[in-house]
């Protein structure tokens, strides 16, 4: 409210002799009745302004105020009035029968109204972060009125403002702490919520705990109003998710009451999960399927006697914010729900623990690795995948030394390589060996040894060491020809080739299978792709056909030994995949067709070059 010069004069005249001279409140003279009709009259303009909500009238009525405050004062002082009486309380004082200054009253008690709720407001903790920042802007300003109305003892200074404000501050950071997981010092991690994380692993999330926030992703609702003021949950260092801009958003309804209670709740549900929560975090965020299977065999067989069947399923991790999946059903209709305790679950992260432990000091038995009774067989395990995940976890959480984790895996890692090479490749390798009779291979003792050492593992694997596994894997290895790393996905290649009969036919029918034959084949191919050209089908199909046929050429010579066969086999290229083989198998019909004609048609010119000769 801007009042033009008179008018402040008019004000502040009024205010003044009503100061100064307090014999109005005996009796009132004429001056006192014109004085306090100019202040009515500006308590009247006034009042609908000073409202609970806003403090936009502590600006635009500052000098109303600052006149019209100090009569109350004088009264106050004059009356001798103690501090607990200055407050007015219905019924207002009858200080003699007027109008004017009943309404004076009135405004009085009005300001001294928003103060007293304000404060009570933040004795009972029913401030939102909303509320404590709307009034730490303008707190000087209600502070300088509250002295000015004799109202100390509701006016709430500065350093109590800021503590509010501070207390909510820790408080939602402690509050994201709880519900936004992530792994601390790992840049560019992942994160999950809290709530997808014990789901997946059977744990029921009470949707309290989410009542009064909105998740990452998750829109504002009539039922879940949003803050105006959006701000950061980083106060203390407990919650700082490294490259990642994330957290939750306060609503409305989240007063720093609903706040200290929810993190209360939170440290108390959580607790039994308090000493394996990163490692929860960090398998949820990183799927391992040792961890997985381990776990998930374990929660089978503690949630058995409860009939409770948890399901353990690959991580939904979020690495840009995501919509969460919505609550389905109303409160009313939505069933009882029951799942797995914490206590159930923390359980079994215990066990698991000391699993992984024994992991890699190497002492973990390989039934324990596959946890007999899960899913988990050695074909799903990618060996170089999981034990990176496991490396990874115990240097950056468990903190453990690199060469403890690093000799307690080779070993574990020995063994399960040891028991693909034992019950895949090598049976593989036999059965090509067999399949297409090469006797140089079937006689020599190294194929045999390899076979040998194979069939006593698969006996004995239950007994077997980590240390003996590395020993007899490097052993294995020696024979094999494979102490190339890049060798290894050539062993690939002998499921292909013994699937492979009909070409592998067709090669030896056609006697492509020496150095004249590779001579043979390479014409035929080129006059197959002269008449072929312009067919995109065909020119496929003919370029899988030279791959294919290297792959197999390796595997023609029935007398060459064991050694001769893989050195040729780890010196291919398969880097480009196997899938030649099944497309030349699927058309052999149609290339023996093309190598059929393309003889007819080499026969043809050999014939006309011979009668150019002869002419």
């Amino acid at each position: 409210m801007k009042l033009c010069a008179v008018s402040q004069e008019l004000l502040s005249t009024a205010s003044t002799k009503l100061q100064k001279d307090l014999s109005w409140i005996q009796a009132l003279n004429p001056q006192h009745k014109a004085c306090w009709g100019i202040v009515a009259a500006y308590c009247q303009k006034t009042s609908t302004s000073i409202t609970f909500d806003s403090f936009d009238w502590v600006h635009s009525c500052d000098y109303v105020v600052s006149q019209l405050a100090p009569i109350y004062a004088s009264y106050c002082n004059g009356k001798n009035l103690p501090e607990c009486k200055r407050i007015l309380s219905n019924p207002l004082p009858q200080v003699i029968h007027s109008d004017d200054v009943h309404k004076y009253f009135e405004w009085v008690s009005k300001l001294q109204t928003v103060l007293l709720d304000w404060q009570k407001k933040f004795d009972e903790n029913n401030c939102n972060y909303d509320d404590i920042l709307l009034f730490a802007s303008n707190q000087s300003m209600l502070f300088e009125k509250g002295q000015l109305l004799c109202s100390n003892s509701i006016i709430i200074d500065a350093q109590q403002c800021q503590s509010k404000k501070d207390l909510y501050l820790e408080l939602f950071e402690i509050l994201n702490y709880h519900l936004i997981k992530y792994i601390p010092g790992i840049p560019d991690a992942k994160y999950s919520m809290l709530s997808q994380i014990l789901h997946r692993y059977g744990v029921i999330f009470p949707s309290t705990f989410t009542k009064h926030i909105l998740l990452p992703g998750e829109s504002a609702s009539p039922t879940k109003e949003q803050l105006v003021n959006h701000f950061s949950p980083c106060k203390t260092g407990l919650f700082e998710p490294p490259g990642q801009n994330i957290s939750l958003k306060a609503t409305k309804s989240l007063t720093l009451t609903e706040l200290a209670a929810l993190t209360d709740q939170l440290d108390e549900f959580l607790k039994p999960l308090l000493d394996h929560m990163k490692m929860l975090v960090f398998f949820s965020l990183n799927q391992c399927e040792i961890f997985n299977n381990y776990l998930g065999l374990q929660l089978k067989q503690e949630c058995s006697a409860i009939s409770v069947h948890p399901s353990v399923r690959p991580s939904n991790t979020f690495s840009t914010l995501g919509a969460l999946p919505k609550e389905e059903g109303t409160k009313e209709e939505r069933p009882k729900e029951e799942g797995v305790a914490l206590q159930i679950l923390a359980k079994a992260l215990k066990t698991t623990s000391h699993f992984l432990a024994k992991l890699i000091e190497g002492t973990a038995k390989y039934s324990e690795i596959i946890a007999e009774g899960g899913m988990l067989t050695l074909k799903s395990i990618n060996i170089e995948v999981e034990f990176h995940i496991l490396t990874t976890y115990f240097a950056t959480v468990e903190r453990r030394p690199q060469v403890s984790i690093d000799e307690g895996l080779k070993g574990v890692c020995g063994m399960l390589e040891l028991f693909q090479y034992t019950s895949i490749h090598i049976p593989a390798i036999h059965k090509v060996v067999q399949q297409y009779h090469l006797e140089g291979c079937l006689n020599d003792p190294s194929l045999k040894e390899v076979v040998t050492i194979a069939e006593e593992v698969e006996r004995s694997r239950a007994n077997l060491t980590p240390r003996e596994a590395v020993q007899k894997m490097q052993h294995v290895k020696n024979i094999m020809y494979l102490m190339n790393p890049g060798a290894y996905n050539n062993l690939d290649l002998f499921p292909a080739v013994a699937d492979s009969v009909h070409f592998f036919q067709f090669v030896r029918d056609k006697r492509f299978d020496d150095i004249e034959g590779q001579e043979a084949f390479g014409q035929q191919y080129q006059l197959i792709t002269a008449q072929l050209q312009h067919e995109e089908y065909n020119e496929a199909v003919l370029n899988h056909l030279y791959a294919a046929y290297r792959f197999i050429l390796p595997f023609m010579d029935t007398k060459q030994n064991f050694n001769s066969l893989m050195t040729k086999v780890t010196s291919l290229d398969v880097s480009g995949g196997l899938n030649q083989l099944e497309t030349v198998n699927s058309n052999i019909t149609l290339i023996r067709l093309w190598f059929s004609r393309a003889e007819v048609a080499q026969l043809h010119l050999i014939h006309e070059c011979n009668l150019s000769n002869a002419a």
